[in-house]
């Protein structure tokens, strides 16, 4: 066995990037929150192999993970402590006594320090049990199937010894490490070195080592999967690749219900031209016990802007891949035209499902040299319109409503025989305001979530957003009618959203709409005033005696339509398709946008009534996905042995020669009797 590497301090400084993502934690706990999954195909030697995980199979324990071999033995995960104060002579060997390696062992099991395989991380696998005689068994190479979540490409690089690491390799190319490698990094002042396993046993003895020198780089190829020990000296890498792929979050493109955009830079580091092509492609089946996912997501990649309404064009990547040609980069840095921005989004709208279904796929990234093939998760969810919508509609023209009567002569018209005027008509045609009128809307959309529960939208005056009244965990946020549902003391971070031109009312109920509340239908509101409502009726003036909606003795109330009318609303929001461009596609599930028509009625004495009409646009944008609105149980005790806001009084002894307050004789609460001081001192 071949003796642990040497740990030797340095005071230089530690040099550490990250390619486009994190380092993955050991201790995980959770998964992405949607999951697309491909497999992940590694051919197994007798004996130690290097392995690199491009897939993510946290989902299940390593025990439990289907396709696991029942000869694989032993893995190993490389977790170094990157630090400024040691480094690594040679690649390293693992024992249970180095904390930069993880273990997971067959006949331990459960009691096995590592429980689950993370992506983007080398491991060190035993393939079968070697024998007396030398021999293995089993004596043939296995091919293990391990299935996860694609995994983006994540690197981190010490300069002061050597990384254990695994490229992205295209497995359809097979690169050797010359023509995956520029010169600069094989041929440097400090040449790269490359360890790779060769199955059999680990030793450092001679021709047996292992693992053992590349040195015929130009044969050797790049395998897709393995994972190597490099070192380029005491210089620093940066290169992984023929193309850097920098994403906007680093475990994928996960859009939920509401996200538009996602962000993705590619760049060129080879000194040549390079074409880049992304395809999407299917995602394999879920494993058992994972949520269902289905294919068939509409991505689209966003395109140039029209110069007519400044819209932006897109393209259907399940219609074919995207190809962009980068200049070559320039001395190993960026030039000019060496790297491409992509936006891409979702059509949600033509997927093909029901709202709350989930659909991925693969985007998948290769090079013109064919030397990388990266594969990023994307997935999205029908969405169901749930939660919170905020916005606004701008009320752009008024009707008319005038009629025409028929004239007698300039100063008469004429009438019928019950003598009303007689009617030429109406003119009930819109005409545009002088300046657009701000209203503002609060809607909360509730999907049924069971036989019994049915779906309901609701308009509010006002709503709350904040902590939990006694909430357990510091996540526990809510929405509300009421601030009493609300921890007192996070008030700080609660916040209230409410619409001035909608009435108050203590209980702040809601009002229902009727109708769908979804793209190209309408829905419906009703918000009546009662005429003596003194808190919202813009017609009391509570100290005007014309306008306060009493009698001349200002005690008795006066009947509608004297002083004050009754007001009833209805507003229709008519919802509509989204705008066939990039923006209008990719927006839905978190904006909508339609036509509003608002008919304002006053009632007065008996059946007088008049309505007046006014329409204009709207937009409302989703803020939150929270299903419930939690309406507040007064009845709900405060809880008991709560911590005071406020420190109890500080309790001072009385001494000796403190003066004593008089004996009044009552127990310390009497008040003064009419003519006796009021506490605001004596004479």
């Amino acid at each position: 066995m071949a003796s642990i590497p040497k740990i030797m301090i340095k005071k230089s400084n530690f040099l550490f990037i990250k390619f486009i993502a994190t380092l993955i934690c050991i201790s995980i706990s959770s998964q992405y929150a949607y999951g697309q999954w491909k497999t992940q195909s590694i051919t197994l030697l007798p004996g130690w192999n290097g392995v690199y995980l491009h897939v993510d199979p946290s989902h299940q324990n390593i025990g439990d993970l289907d396709g696991l071999d029942p000869n694989i033995t032993d893995i190993w995960l490389w977790k170094p402590k990157l630090n400024s104060d040691q480094f690594i002579q040679n690649p390293d060997i693992p024992t249970d006594t180095k904390s930069r390696w993880v273990r997971w062992n067959k006949d331990l099991g459960p009691s096995s320090a590592l429980q689950r395989l993370v992506g983007n991380a080398a491991y060190l696998v035993k393939y079968g049990l070697k024998a007396e005689d030398g021999t293995w068994a089993p004596a043939v190479n296995a091919k293990w199937d391990i299935k996860g979540i694609p995994a983006p490409p994540n690197y981190s690089w010490t300069s002061t010894g050597f990384n254990f690491f695994g490229l992205a390799g295209n497995p359809d190319k097979g690169a050797s490490f010359e023509k995956f490698f520029p010169a600069r990094i094989l041929n440097g002042e400090s040449p790269a070195e490359f360890y790779t396993y060769r199955g059999e046993e680990l030793s450092d003895d001679g021709n047996k080592k292992n693992p053992a020198q590349v040195v015929a780089k130009r044969n050797t190829p790049v395998v897709r999967g393995e994972a190597f020990w490099m070192r380029v000296g005491d210089s620093f890498n940066s290169y992984f690749g023929s193309f850097d792929l920098v994403l906007q979050e680093t475990k994928g493109a996960h859009f939920g219900e509401t996200k538009e955009q996602y962000r993705i830079l590619i760049r060129n580091r080879v000194e040549e031209a390079l074409s880049v092509t992304m395809a999407l492609k299917n995602t394999e089946e879920a494993p058992s016990g994972q949520p269902e996912i289905k294919n068939g997501i509409k991505v689209l990649v966003k395109g140039e802007p029209s110069l007519t309404d400044l819209t932006y064009g897109y393209k259907r990547l399940e219609e074919g891949p995207s190809v962009w040609t980068l200049s070559p980069a320039k001395s190993g840095s960026v030039g000019a035209g060496s790297s491409q921005e992509i936006i891409i989004g979702i059509d949600r709208h033509n997927m093909d499902g029901e709202p709350g279904d989930l659909f991925g796929g693969i985007l998948e990234f290769t090079d013109s040299l064919g030397l990388i093939k990266y594969e990023i998760p994307v997935s999205a969810l029908i969405p169901a319109n749930s939660g919170l919508w905020v916005g606004s509609a701008r009320v752009g023209f008024v009707r008319h409503d005038i009629t025409f009567f028929r004239k007698k002569n300039e100063k008469e018209v004429e009438t019928d025989e019950d003598g009303k005027a007689i009617s030429e008509g109406n003119n009930d045609t819109y005409g545009a305001v002088g300046e657009n009128y701000p209203l503002r809307f609060i809607f909360h959309r509730h999907n049924s979530v069971n036989e019994e529960d049915n779906p309901k939208t609701m308009l509010y005056q006002r709503l709350f957003f904040g902590l939990r009244k006694g909430a357990e965990l510091a996540t526990d946020f809510i929405i509300t009618n009421d601030e009493r549902a609300l921890d007192k003391k996070s008030m700080d971070s609660a916040r209230r959203v409410a619409s001035a031109n909608l009435p108050w009312s203590k209980a702040n109920a809601g009002w229902e709409c009727s109708g769908d509340f979804d793209l190209g239908k309408e829905t419906t509101v009703k918000v009546n005033l009662p005429y003596n409502d003194r808190v919202s009726n813009p017609f009391i003036h509570a100290y005007h005696p014309d306008h306060d909606n009493l009698d001349a003795k200002f005690k008795g109330e006066l009947n509608q339509g004297y002083e004050s009318w009754g007001i009833n609303r209805e507003m229709t929001f008519r919802v509509d398709e989204p705008n066939d461009d990039f923006n209008g596609l990719v927006s839905v599930g978190r904006k909508i946008t339609g036509e509003f028509h608002e008919k304002v009625e006053l009632t007065g004495v008996g059946v007088e009534k008049k309505a007046y009409h006014a329409k204009g646009i709207f937009e409302l944008n989703r803020i939150s996905e929270s299903n419930e609105v939690v309406v507040y149980d007064d009845s709900d005790p405060e809880p008991v042995g709560e911590v005071p806001d406020q420190p109890d009084e500080e309790q001072v002894d009385v001494q000796d020669d403190d003066p004593t307050p008089p004996n009044t004789g009552g127990d310390g609460n009497e008040k003064p009797e009419d003519g006796e001081g009021d506490g605001d001192g004596g004479d």
